[in-house]
Order: C-alpha cells, then structure tokens, then sequence
C-alpha cells in the first residue's frame, strides 16, 4: 500500500490569536515542521499541508521539504473544507492517509508506524485510530475506500461524524504514551508542549530525506 499524509494547517489559531500556534518556535523550529518532519521521516508519500489563513507564513515554515502545499480559500467553513482539499489532493496518489494536525508537534515516527502496521496487519479493518488510556486521538489513518465520504464532509467536526457509522471499519491502535492526546489550543498547552519537547531524548533531525517509504503487502 501506498500512504500519504494531510496535515491540516489552514487553521485561525483563534485561542491564541494573534499568534499562528502553528509557527510558534519549538526546538528552534516551527510547530508545523516538527509534524511535516515526522510524516515525512516515516515515509509517507506524498505529504501534504492545506493552509488557509496564513498560507505565507506556513509554506515558510515548510521551506526546504519535499511537501506539497495547497491552499484552502475555503478555511473559514470549518476542518471538513481542509480535509476535502488534502484528500483530493493525494486521492490519486495514495491507498490510505494519515490525516495529521498541524499542532501536535510531539506525534514522532514510532506513532504513525505503528498506525500503518496495524492496519496492514488488520485486513478486515480500514481505519485506523490512536489511544492512550483508553481516550481515542491524533493522527486518524483512514483506507481510500473512505475518501469519497471524506471529500462529502462539512461543517467543523471533521472526519470524526463518521466513525459511529463506520464502528466496525475502525482498529483501535493502543500508543506507548500520550503525544497522540496532546494538541496545542492555549498557552498552557504549549508550555506543556515544550517541557516535553526538552525532555526527549532523541533529537529532531531536519533532514528526512534518507526515511524508507512505508509500504505492505
């Protein structure tokens, strides 16, 4: 199979405005590169970022990557208008996506590799869905057979209305800590975001040409 990867990026960071949470300074780059870097470490092709408000400051952010950005003039209708954009913009290219936000920059390799070889592994299943403790998160990995009903989305809620419909498409992937629970919506959770960051101990590497493509049988 092949995965691709959105990132959704096209968001008004309202809760922190005027700040973009998305290109606030992590470990001395943006929190958005931090999620592309990982989606591209582990092999997704392609990765794509959909932007929205701020498409100059994000395509910045990105500068140097091989990841494609595509402009959403429909953001302000809600996450469903950036999920269509990002998913018809791999359709062609892609037998399953991960759909990644673009502020949860503490998502590393290990997280979506174990998405991926879940899925693989699981055939009757065509949804794939991070926990911790029990609590479903981020990032959802969705087969093409769902990209239809993706590109028929609206509103705010995103690809989520779906998943009692689908209940019994869905594998729930069990995670080795919580980085799939973690976003970034006030000041309080960037703070906590960047202790943890300091705490890592494996550095960042800003180079993810050299990762393998994900594939399975």
């Amino acid at each position: 199979m092949r995965y691709g990867a959105v990132i959704l990026a096209a968001g008004r960071s309202s809760r922190l405005a005027p700040a973009n949470k998305l290109l606030l300074s992590l470990g001395n780059r943006p929190v958005v590169r931090h999620v592309a870097l990982a989606a591209l470490a582990s092999g997704l092709d392609p990765v794509i970022a959909v932007t929205g408000q701020d498409r100059e400051g994000i395509a910045a952010a990105l500068t140097g990557l091989p990841v494609r950005v595509v402009d959403n003039r429909d953001y302000a209708q809600g996450l469903a208008s950036s999920l269509r954009a990002g998913v018809a913009a791999l359709a062609a290219e892609a037998d399953a996506a991960l759909v990644l936000l673009g502020d949860m920059p503490l998502i590393v390799p290990r997280h979506l590799q174990l998405l991926t070889d879940a899925l693989a592994r699981g055939k009757r299943y065509s949804i794939g869905i991070p926990t911790y403790a029990g609590r479903r998160g981020n990032p959802v990995l969705w087969s093409a057979e769902h990209f239809p009903r993706l590109l028929e989305l609206n509103g705010d809620r995103g690809a989520s209305v779906l998943f009692r419909e689908l209940s019994d498409r869905i594998l729930e992937v069990a995670m080795p800590d919580d980085a799939v629970l973690i976003d970034i919506d006030t000041e309080a959770a960037m703070e906590t975001v960047r202790i943890r960051f300091e705490q890592a101990e494996t550095p960042r590497s800003d180079h993810p040409q050299a990762a393998p493509t994900l594939s399975a049988s």
